[in-house]
């Protein structure tokens, strides 16, 4: 991998990283039920975004950055796992399995129904 390659990863992470900051500022105030709405939707979003992009089989130098800097910091298993060992430790082992199951299953079916739309829209257009 390249150095430019790199550096794309590493300013696509900082965008993601800011962006994820904007949208989780911006929705927490409305998830009021103790249920990390915010991280599940930023994570779904992202997973959309991510199935277009390898539905387009876009050359390496474009997924790779996007992939991995940008939505790999906009989305993140970190943030998903403490919340969910949160919920855990504070006894809400129901939540707890919920959302796992939820962020799972709902993440990889997005990115996957994503990933075939767009491979369908270009198979329709070339």
């Amino acid at each position: 991998m390249s150095i430019f390659c790199l550096f794309c990863i590493g300013c696509g992470g900082a965008l993601g990283a800011m962006l994820r900051g904007f949208c989780t500022d911006k929705l927490k105030p409305h998830a009021t039920s103790g249920f990390p709405w915010p991280t599940l939707s930023i994570n779904i979003a992202a997973c959309i975004i991510a199935g277009i992009v390898t539905g387009l089989s876009l050359d390496s130098c474009y997924t790779i950055p996007l992939c991995m800097g940008f939505l790999g910091a906009l989305s993140t298993m970190s943030t998903m796992n403490y919340e969910a060992v949160t919920l855990y430790v504070h006894r809400e082992r129901r939540r707890c399995c919920f959302y796992l199951v939820l962020s799972y299953a709902l993440c990889i079916g997005s990115l996957g129904i994503a990933s075939a739309c767009a491979h369908a829209a270009l198979a329709l257009i070339g």
